[in-house]
């Protein structure tokens, strides 16, 4: 698998943690995310977006909050059934 395939695993892992819902995740609080340092550490945030965006075509629901897609504000709301 690529570093944004398992980035967006965590992703995962950590919003199915937080339970049913609608939840908000930047960058920022992705890149910090334990385990996400196996990855990231020499990619920082392009691929953590990535990755983001991946957990939103292929996990839950997300839309985009914004198109900072390469910086730590890039935001998203993930619904969790």
């Amino acid at each position: 698998m690529k570093k944004n395939e398992y980035m967006a695993m965590i992703i995962k892992d950590y919003l199915r943690s937080l339970g049913k819902g609608t939840h908000t995740l930047t960058a920022l609080e992705a890149r910090k995310l334990p385990g996400m340092d196996d990855y990231a550490a020499n990619s920082c945030y392009p691929n953590v977006c990535i990755a983001m965006d991946k957990v939103a075509k292929e996990y839950y629901v997300g839309t985009a909050l914004n198109d900072h897609n390469q910086s730590s504000t890039y935001a998203y709301e993930y619904i969790v059934k």
